[in-house]
């Protein structure tokens, strides 16, 4: 017993002093891109500038909405325009060809946000940082004019992105939210794969499911119009249950989408149709 106390103990000592760079290597896997190429040339004529919330300059990917400029108003889905968060080992620029086929079929306009770390951007991705990227997009965005109004944009985000979309609609005004494949948090996620009682100390928190709760109880001026929440059944990295567990935290305010062929790599592609009739604003199939 005193020896397994020890072991204990030695471990969190371990974990305290080295463990902060162990977690974010265990939780991000920044994907980059070819350095030969930058922003602005051939294929990479999407990216643009951003400034995250700490000052730092970053770059992500816009797709400007298909809709004629002298379109009116009343035939742009609302919000219109959406900031997109990937998932871990993702890039803006891979998501460009499935967003720029929604944005031709829905009118609507998107930001892929490239994380610290990931694409071309510096710096080394942990919450705080990541989080302050997406809100950094977001003024960066709305100081732009591309959103109507205050309220005037939503978000998408999968997996991490997910976590990352709650915790900048705890910040900031959003009209609507879309989860795909997101966790409750990471304390959660550790349990599923990390031995007692190391998950405990998790640096990484992503409180997902506590956020999501602040932002469904205020009033009904200050919230999103909207939540949907999709998620696979056959996901074999964020358990099913977990999306379930968001959805129930929403209320009514939320509609669960499950995905019964999705797994998690695959969970955006199975959501599509009923992705873009959201976009459109158009009432969804049955499952």
């Amino acid at each position: 017993m005193i020896i397994d106390l020890i072991l204990v103990v030695v471990l969190l000592i371990v974990w305290f002093v080295v463990g902060g760079r162990v977690q974010d290597s265990a939780t991000y896997h920044p994907a980059r891109y070819d350095p030969s190429k930058r922003p602005g040339e051939g294929s990479h004529k999407n990216f643009r500038p951003y400034t995250a919330a700490d000052g730092r300059r970053h770059w992500g990917c816009l797709i400007e909405p298909s809709v004629p400029s002298d379109s009116p108003e009343s035939e742009i889905p609302r919000p219109g325009f959406y900031i997109v968060l990937s998932g871990n080992a993702s890039t803006a620029m891979g998501g460009v060809p499935f967003f720029e086929g929604l944005a031709r079929r829905t009118g609507c306009g998107f930001f892929l946000v490239d994380y610290r770390g990931y694409g071309f951007n510096e710096g080394r991705p942990g919450e705080t940082g990541l989080i302050d990227d997406a809100v950094g997009a977001y003024d960066t965005l709305k100081g732009g004019g591309h959103f109507r109004d205050d309220r005037g944009v939503g978000v998408i985000g999968t997996s991490l992105g997910g976590a990352v979309a709650l915790a900048l609609g705890e910040k900031r005004p959003v009209d609507s939210l879309v989860l795909i494949s997101t966790f409750t948090s990471i304390r959660e996620m550790a349990r599923e794969v990390v031995i007692w009682p190391i998950y405990l100390i998790a640096r990484n928190r992503w409180r997902s499911q506590d956020r999501l709760e602040e932002i469904v109880s205020r009033p009904l001026e200050k919230r999103p119009q909207k939540i949907w929440i999709f998620h696979g059944r056959r996901d074999e990295v964020i358990p099913y249950r977990m999306g379930e567990q968001l959805a129930a935290t929403a209320g009514d305010l939320a509609t669960f989408i499950p995905l019964d062929r999705a797994a998690h790599n695959d969970a955006e592609s199975y959501a599509l149709p009923q992705l873009e009739k959201i976009l459109r604003d158009e009432p969804l199939s049955s499952p």
